[in-house]
């Protein structure tokens, strides 16, 4: 089936979404384990790239 160039801006679209969110998700996830072994908030911050908020959230 052809699509518009509409359709396939949509869809273009909600691929790019669904990858930054599972990258969101893969950090969120690695941000939790550092959380168990012990590592300070601003090493989690510069490693993840997540903000402080985010991680203090996961607590």
């Amino acid at each position: 089936m052809l699509l518009n160039p509409m359709d396939r801006y949509c869809e273009r679209k909600g691929r790019e979404e669904g990858r930054l969110e599972g990258r969101q998700e893969i950090k969120l996830d690695v941000a939790k384990n550092m959380i168990k072994k012990a590592y300070s908030i601003e090493d989690i911050v510069e490693i993840t790239g997540l903000s402080k908020n985010d991680i203090l959230n996961l607590k």
